[in-house]
């Protein structure tokens, strides 16, 4: 029972730690993303208007 209630909390661990691990993932992604466009429209001399 006890090896099961382990098995059980090292589950719902990992899961929360990989869950954390992609949307940190996600987040540096994204800021690459934005600050490669924002580099780009530096360098060509265009500018982004929303």
């Amino acid at each position: 029972m006890s090896e099961e209630d382990k098995f059980s909390n090292l589950n719902l661990k990992d899961k929360t730690l990989i869950i954390g691990f992609v949307i940190l993932f996600l987040i540096i992604i994204f800021a690459f993303i934005f600050f490669v466009y924002v580099g780009i429209f530096h360098i060509t001399g265009i500018e982004y208007r929303v």
